[in-house]
């Protein structure tokens, strides 16, 4: 048994070829396929969740920057307000100083021109 031997022992190794070993092949292909496309559903799942986490974070930070601005708005407002209100404060306390040095000053006119009547 040269190569004729060698030859004929191929031959039969095809001949005992059989189909159920093909359809056994092609249901572990199969089940491997689905087992890829599984592990691809489920790593296209987590990378989806991570996403919309990751979305939610960025849309919580931009509320609480929303929240921070419009409490800071508010704020400034209200110091705004507080400085007008000090402002017409201190407008008013002037405006009655000045009331009062000028009520003072026609009462001391008028002791004057009655001390200036006694005289002549």
């Amino acid at each position: 048994m040269t190569s004729t031997g060698s030859h004929n022992a191929i031959t039969v190794a095809a001949v005992d070829y059989e189909p159920e070993d093909e359809a056994e092949r092609e249901a572990e292909e199969q089940r491997a396929a689905e087992e890829r496309a599984e592990v691809s559903r489920i790593a296209h799942e987590q990378a989806e969740k991570q996403r919309a986490e990751k979305e939610r974070k960025k849309q919580e930070q931009a509320s609480r920057a929303r929240a921070a601005a419009a409490s800071a708005e508010i704020d400034r407002k209200r110091r705004e307000k507080e400085k007008i209100a000090e402002a017409e404060a201190e407008r008013k306390r002037r405006q009655e100083a000045k009331r009062a040095e000028d009520e003072v000053k026609r009462a001391e006119q008028a002791a004057a021109e009655k001390s200036e009547r006694r005289s002549s």
